[in-house]
C-alpha cells in the first residue's frame, strides 16, 4: 500500500506541469512492462509458458480500463487536491461496488456494509465542507464517473487474470503492454500530432518513469496477495493507500492538510474497510 500511495502521489507531476496525460500514461506502462520483461528474462523465464490466450484477452481488457483509469485520475488532479480526490474517489468506488453487487449480483447488504456506507457519506460530506465545496463541473463529473467505473473493472479483471494464471509476473507483462498500447491509441486519436510531439518530450518520459517504479512494486504485491486471498479480503486494506497519498501530497506538493481534515480522511478509510469486510 505504501508503494501504491507513492505511485498515485506522483500522478501530480503530469497534472502540475500540464503534460499530455496519455503520453505520461504510455511511458508509465511501457516502463513497467520493461521492468517485468527484465525480471522474466533473468529470474523467471518459466512465467512465459503461463501467458495463455485467455490471459492475453483479459489483459487487453485490463489494459484498456487501466490506461483510462490513469487518464481520469491525472485529469481530475488538474482541478482539485489529491487529498480530496483520492478519499472521495475511493469511497464512491466502494459504494458503487456494493450497489452493483446488490442490484445485479444478488449480494446481501449486511449491517456492517450499511454502517460503512453511512460512515462514508457522513465523512465525505464533512470533507467537502472542510475542504471547500467541490464544484462538479461537466469535466470533473465525467472524470469522477470514469474513475469509479474503471476502478471497478481494473479490480475485477485483475482477479480474473490471477485466477487464470496463478503467476503475478506472467499476468503483469501482457497487462502493461496492453495498457501502454491503449494509451498510445487513445493519445493519437484525441491529440494526433500534439501527442506524438509530447511522446518524445523529456518531461513526459521522466514523469512516466517515476510513476512506473512505485506503481509496479505496489501492483506486484497486490497481485501476489490476490493469488492467495479473496478479492474482498485483499481490497479491504487497499484504501490504506489514501492515507499515504494524503500525507505525501501535503509534504511534497504543499496541499493544505489540517488535523481535522486528516481525521475526516481516516474516517472515510474506516468506512471503506467496514464495507469491504462486511
Amino acid at each position: 500500500m505504501l508503494a501504491l500511495g507513492i505511485g498515485y502521489t506522483l500522478f501530480k507531476f503530469p497534472a502540475l506541469h500540464n503534460q499530455n496525460r496519455f503520453a505520461s500514461t504510455f511511458w508509465s506502462n511501457l516502463v513497467s512492462s520493461v521492468i517485468v520483461g527484465v525480471i522474466i528474462l533473468f529470474f523467471s523465464p518459466s512465467s512465459l509458458t503461463l501467458i495463455t490466450t485467455n490471459v492475453v484477452w483479459f489483459s487487453l481488457l485490463w489494459g484498456l480500463v487501466f490506461s483510462l483509469n490513469m487518464f481520469f485520475y491525472i485529469s481530475a488532479l488538474k482541478e482539485m487536491y489529491a487529498n480530496v480526490l483520492f478519499p472521495i474517489a475511493s469511497a464512491i468506488s466502494t459504494v458503487f461496488v456494493v450497489g452493483v453487487g446488490f442490484l445485479f449480483l444478488s449480494d446481501t447488504v449486511s449491517f456492517m456494509k450499511l454502517a460503512g456506507i453511512m460512515v462514508i457519506l457522513a465523512f465525505v460530506y464533512l470533507l467537502n465542507k472542510k475542504g471547500g465545496k467541490i464544484v462538479l463541473n461537466k469535466n470533473l463529473s465525467f472524470y469522477f464517473l470514469g474513475i469509479v467505473i474503471t476502478s471497478f473493472f481494473v479490480k475485477y479483471f485483475q482477479k480474473v487474470l490471477i485466477d487464470l494464471s496463478g503467476d503475478p509476473i506472467a499476468v503483469m507483462l501482457p497487462e502493461y503492454i496492453s495498457a501502454s498500447l491503449f494509451a498510445f491509441i487513445f493519445g493519437y486519436i484525441f491529440y494526433k500530432k500534439n501527442f506524438m510531439t509530447a511522446l518524445i518530450k523529456k518531461q513526459e518520459i521522466k514523469s512516466g518513469t517515476i510513476i512506473a517504479v512505485p506503481l509496479f512494486v505496489g501492483a506486484y504485491f497486490l497481485v501476489s496477495a490476490l493469488n492467495i486471498g479473496e478479492l474482498s479480503q485483499v481490497f479491504a486494506i487497499h484504501p490504506v493507500y489514501v492515507v499515504v497519498v494524503t500525507l505525501l501530497t501535503s509534504l511534497f506538493f504543499k496541499e493544505k492538510l489540517g488535523f481535522k481534515k486528516l481525521l475526516i480522511i481516516l474516517g472515510i478509510v474506516v468506512g471503506i474497510i467496514l464495507i469491504k469486510i462486511g
